[in-house]
């Protein structure tokens, strides 16, 4: 429970984190969570925490992470396709090694998406 309630807290910095003012139609925010994999409890639990909070603050989520012994070519493969698909206010994300996601993450910095890092330090 501790864990979910961790994860809660995280998911609702992020949302204030991206949540902008609207004056014209209310669009719903829709965020990218890029973990390693699930094979691993911490993960898991990440998700289902990521899964929870969403449905209660009412925005869009989209988890993604490897198979099984994934790699960070895998993960970089999965958060480009989130970049070429488009619509995502803002990215949550838990990469493999510091630097294995930099060039979609400069990318998505051109783009105005934040980024929120998890469990790895990366570079600025």
């Amino acid at each position: 429970m501790r864990k979910v309630t961790i994860l809660l807290l995280i998911l609702v910095l992020s949302v204030a984190a991206f949540a902008q003012p609207t004056f014209a139609q209310e669009k719903r925010v829709r965020l990218g969570a890029l973990i390693k994999n699930l094979d691993n409890e911490f993960f898991l639990t990440m998700q289902k925490g990521y899964e929870f909070a969403a449905a209660r603050l009412g925005i869009d989520i989209v988890v993604g992470s490897t198979p099984t012994e994934g790699t960070a070519e895998q993960q970089l493969a999965i958060l480009e396709g989130w970049l070429n698909e488009g619509g995502f206010d803002g990215l949550i994300v838990t990469p493999f090694r510091a630097t294995s996601l930099n060039s979609a993450l400069e990318r998505a910095t051109q783009l105005g998406i934040p980024i929120i890092n998890i469990d790895e330090l990366i570079p600025a």
